[in-house]
């Protein structure tokens, strides 16, 4: 009798810490998968790219689609924690082999006090915004040389995305467009 008790005792313990030990393993694979930050940025003619799962950081994210053969429309977003509003926005780009033909103004701000285009350099400067997350500008750009790689890369030294003069860009994430 004593015999079966102490076994009784043993194989108790033993579930417990079974429960335990699973449970444990668990909650580590939720924390990993909900702290993943997906930093893959990608050219699709007819996808958005991946918005990050980061804290409090946002990312400018963007949806290409080719009109012609060397004319493409680039829909620009900044994506990230909804819970972050922004108010301001600076927004600076290079490119190469590209011509920009227009730039439409998204509807996430309404004032866009700088919009200036000289060399292979745009700049744009945006503010009071309503929204947390949304479309923000889109260029019409077109391809100067067709047998040339075009490309488009966000000045991360320069850009900002802010909310109170704090700057919530994500500077990991690098914005690299190859048309």
């Amino acid at each position: 009798m004593k015999r079966i008790s102490i076994k009784l005792s043993f194989l108790i313990i033993f579930i417990i810490g079974l429960f335990y030990f699973i449970n444990y393993f668990i909650n580590i694979n939720q924390l990993n998968y909900n702290n993943f930050n997906k930093k893959t940025i990608y050219y699709s003619k007819k996808t958005k790219s991946i918005t990050p799962t980061i804290n409090d950081k946002k990312i400018f994210s963007y949806y290409i689609k080719k009109i012609e053969n060397n004319l493409f429309e680039i829909e620009f977003f900044i994506d990230g924690n909804k819970n972050i509003n922004q108010n301001a926005v600076d927004f600076f780009l290079n490119f190469s082999n590209l011509k920009i033909i227009d730039i439409k103004k998204g509807d996430l701000f309404k004032d866009y006090p700088l919009i200036k285009v000289e060399n292979n350099y745009l700049k744009i400067i945006a503010s009071m915004s309503d929204n947390n997350n949304g479309s923000f500008i889109t260029l019409k750009v077109e391809k100067e040389n067709d047998n040339q790689s075009s490309f488009i890369t966000l000045d991360n030294k320069n850009s900002g995305i802010y909310f109170n003069g704090k700057n919530f860009l994500n500077d990991k994430e690098i914005l690299y467009i190859k048309i």
